[in-house]
């Protein structure tokens, strides 16, 4: 019988490990467990993100190298082995959040062949708060790209596809809030003009709508406009159907590929600002999330409702909105307010 957890979509992290360790088995590692992971695999296939496998494949290759260097079993893994190994990604510099990447990975490998789970022991847990001390667990946030940024990129001057294509995709990013993933899945059938000159978007999967519900994301007329010159030139006519929206551009800049992939956003993006003439710090800082952080400091900014902004990026709660918006929050806090009446410029 195959593990329980394979009824819970949320344990999804062991699928790779789990066609992986059914390919290429450690030799310390019984046969029941890899059989175990075969049946996970064979029920799990196709039922989580690439994103999510990716992690996956990530993480449990850093965790069994560790492993191996230190002549301990990875599956099952001792909760004393798991704290080692904690200790040893702070050692090498790894920020909290990463490390409990990491662990979550083993957590789900472990379930996903029916083993009791290490990772949930006191050991463990004290691994973890005793380099969140150390280190903080406040992450390195990328900059907001604002209106400011968006309309400096947006008016780089040239004409050919490529800028054309880039201009686009920026300016979409910001209006629909799409993280990396989403945006360079967006099917050309996604996408419907409406008579006032806006448009609206269809994000068929998300992060957090992993079963495929969809949602539907708004384009203003300005971006609408960029769009639309964007299809003309690729020619993604009617008959583009269900081929991406954003594609490469090669020979020479004169045809279009195949589509993006998320990596391609971060560097278009990068591109652009050092193309728009930004700082070296700035652009350093820049990154796929940047549209969609700007934007949701731009609402708060704007007093935009914090169900207006959740519903805009697609959020089911307002964690993110807080973390994105500290700086704004601060300059309306109270103390600010004092300062204000007292007159104190």
């Amino acid at each position: 019988m195959a593990p329980a957890s394979l009824s819970r979509p949320r344990d999804s992290f062991a699928l790779e490990t789990a066609g992986l360790l059914a390919s290429h088995p450690p030799a310390s590692i019984s046969p029941r467990i890899i059989e175990t992971l075969k049946r996970y695999a064979t029920h799990a296939r196709g039922a989580f993100s690439e994103q999510t496998i990716r992690a996956i494949r990530s993480d449990t290759r850093i965790f069994f190298d560790w492993c191996g260097a230190n002549n301990i079993t990875p599956l099952p893994a001792t909760p004393e082995a798991v704290a080692g190994f904690v200790d040893a990604m702070a050692a090498e510099g790894k920020a909290p959040a990463t490390i409990r990447r990491y662990i979550a990975s083993i957590g789900h490998l472990h379930i996903a062949a029916d083993l009791e789970t290490p990772t949930h022991k006191q050991i463990v847990r004290l691994a973890l708060s005793r380099h969140a001390r150390q280190r903080g667990t406040e992450q390195a946030q990328a900059l907001g790209a604002t209106r400011r940024y968006i309309d400096l990129i947006l008016h780089i001057p040239g004409s050919s596809l490529l800028m054309a294509r880039d201009k686009a995709l920026i300016a979409t990013a910001y209006d629909t809030m799409a993280r990396r993933s989403e945006l360079v899945a967006i099917r050309k059938s996604d996408l419907q003009f409406n008579a006032d000159g806006d448009a609206v978007i269809r994000i068929r999967r998300s992060k957090t709508d992993q079963e495929g519900e969809g949602a539907f994301r708004y384009v203003a007329p300005d971006t609408a406009a960029l769009l639309k010159e964007w299809i003309a030139r690729a020619g993604l006519g009617d008959g583009a159907g269900d081929a991406p929206l954003f594609r490469s551009v090669r020979k020479g800049g004169r045809q279009i590929g195949e589509g993006l992939s998320p990596y391609d956003v971060t560097r278009i993006i990068k591109r652009l600002a050092k193309q728009a003439g930004f700082a070296p710090d700035i652009t350093a800082r820049l990154s796929s999330h940047s549209p969609r952080i700007g934007a949701t400091q731009d609402m708060e900014a704007y007093d935009i409702s914090m169900a207006g902004i959740m519903l805009a990026a697609g959020w089911k709660s307002p964690t993110m909105v807080a973390r994105y918006t500290r700086q704004q929050a601060a300059a309306r806090s109270g103390a600010a307010r004092l300062a204000q009446r007292q007159n104190r410029v």
